[in-house]
């Protein structure tokens, strides 16, 4: 895992735009209930390919 910049985490009193690097990542989309079965199993699948 790498750290994110300073320039990106540190916060401020006046809001800035700040360019962030492009990172791959694993999501699930769906909607419904995070204690049913379905989001279980999409859990059990992103633990097995991260």
């Amino acid at each position: 895992m790498t750290v994110a910049p300073d320039s990106i985490v540190k916060g401020k009193r006046k809001a800035d735009l700040v360019e962030v690097p492009t990172r791959r990542a694993l999501v699930i989309s769906g909607a419904g209930d995070p204690d049913g079965p379905d989001f279980a199993a999409a859990i059990g699948a992103l633990y097995g390919v991260a």
